[in-house]
């Protein structure tokens, strides 16, 4: 569900709130927009950040000097390797602004210069620049559940296990409509590329696993279920 000019320093940016709980400050900062991809264009930090990073979870506290802070917590592809990325937000309630104030790869404190280029990664696709009518296609199967799984969306579990999940639809020569998913699953440190097909019928509301690749390999349909079995065994420990 993922522009950028390069930024000096760290990201600032006016909300606005009066007063800030710390719940209030993960919506606030969840809700809000880079100043270089605005609301009117592009998807908030929320959205993009939840879209973009596997495995996204956000938080909040008060630092030890008594600030307020939200933590984003994600997993990405960095030189092609997973890493653990960590970001956190300064909010000043008095002044109704926030900051990037820290980012962490592999639990390393990294120079905040090099948040220009995550957020560059994160808005190459924007979750926002698909065709409505796609959306709606998309979102029949990234709100849907295998059979096996009824108490999961896919779309949920898919995002939360992949590294770089990407959803898009097409057409295909035949006529059909088609979502199709890509992702990086991991194991023990071992990386693959896999993707899923979904054959929809937008009148029935119906869909089903047509493909499935892995590494540019196809593969049979008859081993999707011990991947399925995997993806969800980890989602439902998460």
């Amino acid at each position: 569900m993922k522009k950028f000019i390069m930024v000096v320093g760290v990201v600032l940016l006016s909300l606005s709130i009066f007063a800030l709980t710390v719940g209030e400050a993960v919506d606030m900062v969840k809700k809000a927009n880079f100043y270089d991809y605005p609301a009117d264009s592009c998807a908030t930090v929320g959205e993009a950040f939840d879209y973009f990073f596997s495995r996204p979870r956000w938080d909040a506290f008060i630092s030890k000097n008594n600030y307020l802070i939200v933590e984003f917590n994600g997993m990405a592809l960095v030189e092609e390797k997973p890493s653990h990325i960590r970001i956190q937000f300064t909010v000043d309630p008095s002044s109704k602004q926030w900051q990037v104030s820290y980012l962490g790869i592999d639990e390393k404190d990294m120079k905040l210069s090099l948040i220009a280029d995550i957020v560059k990664r994160v808005y190459e696709k924007p979750v926002d620049d698909i065709d409505k009518d796609d959306l709606d296609i998309v979102y029949m199967v990234y709100s849907g559940k295998f059979d096996d799984y009824p108490e999961f969306a896919i779309g949920e579990a898919f995002d939360d296990f992949f590294v770089s999940p990407r959803w898009d639809v097409f057409t295909a020569s035949d006529s059909t409509i088609v979502v199709q998913f890509n992702g990086t699953a991991f194991e023990e440190d071992e990386g693959y590329d896999i993707m899923l097909q979904f054959t929809v019928e937008p009148d029935k509301e119906s869909w089903y696993v047509s493909y499935f690749e892995v590494d540019g390999n196809q593969q049979e349909l008859s081993l999707l279920p011990d991947l399925l079995k995997y993806i969800f065994t980890v989602f439902s420990y998460n």
